[in-house]
């Protein structure tokens, strides 16, 4: 059932159409003015538009403008309802990007002819969206991986095989050594591809809003257990077992337990990076009833980051390569963005350069 938001500050006109939408199949949702339209855009993900153009608070022209400006919004079809019928009004409106007029009075058959016209030619075009992306994903998810996991899993299979035959004499300690180290280049290259691949996978959720509507909709009861899972996940952790001091409240919040997860050993597995052995790394998780929030804070006492550093985000985990030519790049933590963009949530940042680091996030409760 298509889903069409009906932005009109006169209720009669308002009442009139919903019942009418209704009555033809379609889910309407209606809002009374510009600004409470602008929310229910972002609430509801209508499938449609239908929008006056003069109201109080914002008028149509500024519904539109805001919508056309996020991608996950400037793709629904916009048609204004409108008495105005000057050159240069269709006009203003068509350079923002409205897709249709329907000037009043109309008719009843003019408003859904236009309705009908406006949400096929979308379809089409998400159909050939998806063709395009489904073709992506699967050079990506199949081509890539038949490349470059073969001839991992062959250097994984035979190392590890070399790791656990070679005796440990003395002519072969130097020999078990260099094994060792392509063993565990191997597992880090491992990791890093199911990294990328996995944030190709988010970047195909953020270009199909039935997808981020099903994502928005799952919810996952956060616990103590939960966070061991993810930090038992982290390849690094293991020498940091001791270290780890966990306070975690019990919440049911709106992510799924995949997302959840992923969060969770990117991050960690930042805080473990930057920080020495023996350094505690604190998680803490809270309800903020009062917000509607949750939050997770991780707190470690590493190398800390200015605020240059911290800047745009990506400062996090791209520091200097001069200093730290070691370590991998940002994907970890766009890894992270993508998944708060999908479930709505968001993350915050404070540090102290050469003493510690807090990363707080904040899920929506369930």
């Amino acid at each position: 059932m298509k889903k069409i938001l009906v932005i009109e500050d006169e209720s009669d006109i308002r009442e009139n159409i919903i019942d009418l939408l209704s009555e033809e199949g379609y889910l309407a949702v209606g809002a009374q003015d510009g600004e409470e339209g602008i929310h229910k855009i972002w609430q509801e993900f209508p499938d449609l538009v239908l929008c006056d153009i003069l109201m109080p608070k914002v008028d149509g022209y500024g519904v539109l403008t805001v919508v056309s400006k996020s991608p996950f919004t400037s793709t629904i079809p916009f048609i204004f309802l409108t008495a105005k019928t000057q050159r240069e009004d269709l006009r203003k409106g068509m350079v923002l990007g409205a897709d249709d007029y329907i000037t009043k009075p109309f008719t009843r058959l003019e408003l859904l002819q236009a309705i009908e016209t406006r949400l096929l030619k979308h379809e089409q075009l998400r159909l050939q969206a998806q063709q395009k992306l489904i073709e992506l994903r699967t050079n990506i998810s199949l081509s890539l991986p038949h490349e470059l996991l073969t001839p991992l899993s062959v250097i994984l299979g035979f190392s590890e095989f070399l790791i656990n035959n070679l005796s440990a004499e003395p002519a072969n300690l130097q020999t078990l050594e260099i094994v060792s180290d392509i063993h565990n280049a191997a597992k880090r290259l491992l990791h890093s591809l199911q990294k990328y691949l996995f944030y190709a996978e988010l970047e195909v959720i953020l270009s199909d809003a039935e997808k981020i509507t099903r994502a928005r909709h799952s919810r996952f009861q956060i616990n103590r257990s939960e966070v061991l899972a993810a930090i038992a996940a982290i390849p690094e952790s293991e020498e940091r077992r001791e270290d780890f001091r966990i306070e975690v409240g019990e919440a049911l919040v709106c992510i799924s337990e995949n997302y959840f997860h992923k969060l969770m050993e990117e991050l960690l597995e930042n805080a473990i990076r930057f920080s020495p052995v023996g350094s505690v790394i604190s998680v803490r998780g809270e309800v903020l009833r009062e917000k509607g929030l949750y939050r997770i804070q991780i707190i470690d006492h590493g190398r800390g980051m200015t605020p240059e550093q911290i800047a745009g985000l990506g400062g996090f985990v791209q520091k200097e390569r001069r200093l730290y030519p070691s370590q991998q790049s940002g994907l970890g933590l766009e890894v992270v963005n993508r998944i708060l963009d999908i479930v709505q949530g968001s993350l915050s940042i404070q540090s102290q350069p050469g003493s510690w680091t807090t990363v707080e996030i904040f899920l929506r409760l369930g």
